[in-house]
């Protein structure tokens, strides 16, 4: 098995932030391209909807619905 290493420009890179959820546990959540998602801000309301997807020991929602 070859592995190819892949190159993530900048502008192409993932906005991943830390959100606190109602019940108060903290998830990962992939928001999209940096390039085009808005950071959400402390304190920010956010909505987000999406899959949850397991990398190795970390899950992290990665969103295909986001409201704030």
């Amino acid at each position: 098995e070859r592995i190819i290493p892949t190159l993530i420009l900048e502008a192409d890179a993932p906005l991943v932030v830390k959100l606190k959820t109602k019940s108060d546990k903290m998830m990962t959540v992939d928001m999209g391209l940096a390039s085009k998602a808005k950071k959400p801000s402390e304190g920010d309301e956010v909505t987000v909807t999406g899959v949850p997807v397991k990398i190795g020991d970390r899950v992290i929602l990665i969103a295909d619905k986001k409201q704030s």
